[in-house]
């Protein structure tokens, strides 16, 4: 098992452009697992939920709303993956509940105001 901070630094040198063999050598680590890795990124990136949260966030850049789309993203990653072992899993998706009821909370508020000025 890899620590998350390899994964990470994996992440920065493809989006730098780096070919897995190179970033193998550097970060030592297999070029299957980088595969395994770039596939489970991409399809993270590009599941309907993760394009749901990207929309929402691009249309509503109120901060509040950006720190719970970003709270969800790290509780949904924390499900899939399980790094914080403290946390019991069932505690991870009540928070993730609260933070998807607050997002909606804060998009119907974001609507009425931006409906408001219309009129």
């Amino acid at each position: 098992m890899h620590r998350p901070e390899i994964k990470t630094e994996f992440l920065k040198l493809r989006a730098q452009g780096l070919s897995f063999a190179a970033i193998s050598s550097r970060l030592k680590v297999s070029k299957p697992t980088l595969l395994a890795w770039n596939r489970r990124h991409l399809s993270e990136r590009n599941s309907p939920r993760a394009i749901e949260l990207k929309k929402i966030e691009e249309s509503l850049p109120d901060q509040e709303l950006l720190r719970c789309v970003s709270n969800l993203r790290a509780v949904e990653q924390e499900l899939a993956s399980r790094a914080l072992r403290e946390i019991p899993t069932e505690q991870l998706r009540q928070f993730a509940i609260v933070l998807q009821e607050r997002i909606q909370e804060l998009c119907a508020v974001k609507e009425q105001s931006t409906h408001g000025q219309i009129r």
